[in-house]
């Protein structure tokens, strides 16, 4: 299936959509390209395909040469622009900023060592009510000084339990 839609880019020509982003933030450049095509030599085998998409990402750190151009292939169920492409590609790194390093940094979840039965599931499930708790609560103040203040002051942790939902 990669051989197949890699021809495919290969003679896509002008049936395709293209859209290009460039990003100068955190000391690094990054331009991705985007381009999506409808699925018309591959449908017969893959009658799910609706469209495939390519996204290619260029990166360069400040004062050192680029990194390698990384190359993604993206299989669709649907048609969607280019520009869309970009957008999903780019969102899906959202769940990791939002959760995961969240959870990593404020609740050391990757040196959480229980192994035992189920007590793995149910400490992820319990660290993820916590930090779902701490953001339900409006004061302002990072996940982290709320874990702190919430240990340290009763009142402030009551104050922040009776803003489950």
């Amino acid at each position: 299936m990669f051989k197949a839609v890699t021809q495919q880019f290969a003679r896509s020509g002008q049936r395709s959509t293209v859209q290009q982003t460039n990003r100068p933030a955190h000391d690094r450049s990054e331009a991705r390209r985007a381009t999506v095509m409808r699925n018309t030599t591959l449908a017969e085998r893959f009658p799910g395909v609706a469209a495939v998409g390519r996204v290619t990402l260029r990166r360069r750190l400040r004062d050192q040469r680029a990194d390698p151009v990384v190359v993604r292939y993206y299989l669709l169920s649907r048609y969607i622009s280019a520009k869309r492409l970009l957008d999903v590609t780019r969102s899906h790194w959202a769940v990791e900023n939002r959760l995961h390093w969240v959870l990593d940094v404020h609740f050391a979840e990757d040196r959480n060592r229980a192994r035992k039965d189920d007590a793995p599931e149910n400490l992820a499930i319990l660290r993820r009510l916590a930090l779902n708790i701490l953001r339900a609560h409006p004061d302002r103040k990072s996940i982290n000084l709320k874990i702190r203040r919430a240990g340290w002051d009763e009142t402030f942790l009551m104050q922040v339990l009776s803003h489950m939902r």
